[in-house]
């Protein structure tokens, strides 16, 4: 059996983002039964048809006010003392600046619903340039008004002198932004190869050499693999040392040190590399073992002619969420229509969850993949994130809602909660099939892990290793994965170059591996000793109170494990383990019952013994043959 080369993660990107008409990309919108939903506490979202994105005409534009600022500060300061046309101009600037932020982030919504649209990126880069020169306004207005009559007008519009520290920052930002447009356009190029007279992607030849075993093939996949480093792997490198200078003058010994320190995290890479270690040492022999389980249960099935369950993804969701919390969110969610789901091959991302900032409402962009559970699946994960961001817009309606950063593992760890949680309901709506996507949905949980641990290495390595080049980030690279060994590296080649393809890990250091912690941090929702009724209650008191709170510190005011206290590994994982047991017993619970074709396949699982405080399963199948 293959294992996949790629690793397959709903991604979420909570976005400060709106939409508006440039969205011209074919779309459809789901549009569920109607359901007597009373609104929470005066708030009502506004529904995807009612969201108007006209561009007002009658405002000015930045040409506008750059003319008007320029008149202005052609006057002499000093008999300058009424204050209208600096108050209009003060006016019409935060006017402006507040629409290109929305043709920005509408821009933005589109390049990731169709990464083709280049009109799209057109507007989100020209309107990206004029914020910074709005930004830039404000300082010289704050400059040239410091020493007037008119200085108390900088307060009242709350206009600030750039401190020599932002300024750097915004010299920083603008950097890191201008080389991942770049990353963005190099990964996007065609690297396809001919072969045999016929045209493949890298992906297609991977399957070739990997599977097929074709060493002609992998020549060819190895002259695509090196063009791809050769224009993506450059900017990394200047990425990491731009990073690193940044963080260096802040006082840091590298970049991932600043990421730490940001305000969410009470823990430290250390922490992370225990986690790494801990896989290494006890997960690595389960996780065949679960691709294994997984194969021979769908055979059962397919032997004994179970169909798969009736109806679609979003009809099982609807059903899993019944009766809990969340069923308000999925309402919500259906009657205002704000799933968009896009008819066009999606970009980098196959689901993300943002908010119609202006509109003060949720929005869940997700592309179909054909596979059922699996769009099941990332559903429920981006319906975690919907309802905490719904939260979020409710309480803003109702009150003043602080501002500030979030732990993005708390964030993830809303999508992957409920996920986990959800497989202790598959008996009562899956029957014949609960068992085989509760095998599935433990392999998507272990799996994160396989992204946290090497990737955590890679990043730590590559982050601290002085005078980085890329053939050094080649070899670190090569030298993780071949530790692992579920890696499919070329023979004869002792370099990686298929890092190049995480994505979220160029844009922010780190983001796989909070996939990894979010997801051990919900094996609580695996833990089936502790009723279920008790288990949404803690997901529900993590999505109510800890949106700003940092990570440790969110999990233990809402009842979850702290996973990074001493002595948590093993017990927080054991609960995987537990559930993993129980789904077996049930696996031979409804082999009993039963009937046994002729063709069927008989299956023995033996336990081993309890070693270290963990469980570990073998498996062998027989097919009777």
């Amino acid at each position: 059996m293959k294992i996949p080369r790629k690793w397959i993660v709903a991604v979420v990107l909570t976005l400060v983002m709106a939409m508006s008409p440039w969205v011209t990309a074919p779309l459809y919108v789901y549009a569920a039964p109607a359901v007597q939903n009373e609104p929470v506490a005066g708030y009502e979202p506004v529904h995807f048809n009612d969201m108007n994105y006209d561009y007002s005409q009658d405002l000015h534009t930045i040409e506008d006010v750059v003319a008007a600022f320029t008149a202005l500060t052609s006057q002499n300061k000093a008999t300058l003392k009424d204050d209208h046309l600096v108050r209009e101009l003060f006016e019409n600037l935060r006017i402006v600046e507040r629409e290109y932020e929305r043709v920005n982030q509408v821009s933005g919504i589109i390049s990731y619903i169709d990464h083709t649209d280049e009109s799209a990126k057109t507007v989100e880069q020209d309107s990206l340039e004029a914020l910074q020169q709005i930004e830039e306004m404000w300082d010289d207005i704050h400059n040239w008004l410091v020493d007037t009559e008119l200085s108390l007008l900088l307060e009242e519009f709350g206009v600030k002198a750039p401190e020599e520290q932002d300024l750097e920052r915004r010299v920083f930002n603008q950097q890191v932004n201008d080389l991942l447009n770049q990353y963005n356009m190099a990964l996007n190029a065609d690297y396809s190869r001919e072969f045999d007279g016929e045209n493949y992607s890298i992906d297609e030849l991977e399957g070739l050499y990997f599977s097929d075993e074709n060493p002609e093939a992998g020549e060819v996949l190895l002259e695509a693999f090196r063009s791809k480093n050769a224009m993506t792997g450059p900017i990394f490198v200047d990425l990491v040392n731009i990073r690193n200078d940044y963080a260096k003058k802040q006082g840091y010994e590298h970049y991932l040190a600043l990421l730490f320190d940001d305000g969410t995290k009470d823990f430290q890479v250390e922490d992370l590399l225990k986690v790494a270690d801990y896989t290494k040492e006890h997960l690595l022999d389960f996780r065949e073992v679960l691709l294994e389980a997984i194969y021979v249960e769908n055979e059962r099935l397919s032997q004994a002619e179970v169909p798969m369950p009736q109806g679609n993804y979003l009809e099982w969701a609807e059903q899993t969420v019944a009766g809990t919390f969340l069923e308000h969110a999925f309402r919500v969610l259906m009657e205002k229509e704000l799933l968009i789901i896009p008819e066009v091959e999606s970009g980098s991302y196959s689901a993300f969850v943002t908010v119609v900032l202006e509109y003060n409402t949720p929005l869940m962009v997700m592309r179909d993949t054909g596979d059922l559970f699996n769009d099941y699946n990332t559903f429920l994960h981006e319906l975690g994130h919907f309802a905490e961001v719904l939260v979020v817009c409710e309480k803003r309606h109702n009150e003043a809602f602080p501002e500030g950063s979030k732990s993005l593992e708390i964030v993830e760890t809303h999508s992957t909660s409920n996920q986990y949680i959800a497989a202790s309901r598959f008996e009562d709506l899956f029957e014949d099939n609960a068992n085989y996507f509760r095998l599935k949905t433990t392999f998507a949980a272990i799996d994160f892990f396989y992204i946290l641990a090497p990737q955590t290495e890679f990043l730590f390595n590559v982050y601290t290793t002085e005078d980085l080049t890329l053939e050094k980030v080649n070899q670190i690279s090569y030298q993780v994965r071949e530790s692992y060994p579920f890696f499919l590296l070329m023979q004869g080649v002792e370099e990686d170059y298929y890092w190049v393809e995480m994505t979220q890990d160029f844009e922010s250091p780190l983001y796989s591996t909070a996939y990894g912690v979010s997801s051990l941090a919900s094996f609580d929702m695996f833990d089936e000793t502790v009723p279920i009724e008790k288990r949404y209650e803690q997901f529900e008191n993590l999505i109510n109170h800890t949106r700003y709170g940092k990570f440790r510190e969110s999990l233990i005011t809402s009842g979850y494990t702290d996973i990074f206290a001493p002595e948590a590994l093993e017990p927080q994982f054991q609960k995987m383990y537990d559930f993993y047991q129980t789904t077996l017993e049930k696996i031979e619970e409804s082999k009993e019952k039963m009937e046994a074709s002729a063709m069927s396949v008989e299956i023995h699982w033996e336990s081993c013994p309890v070693d270290q405080g963990h469980c570990e399963y073998e498996m062998c199948a027989d097919t009777g043959k």
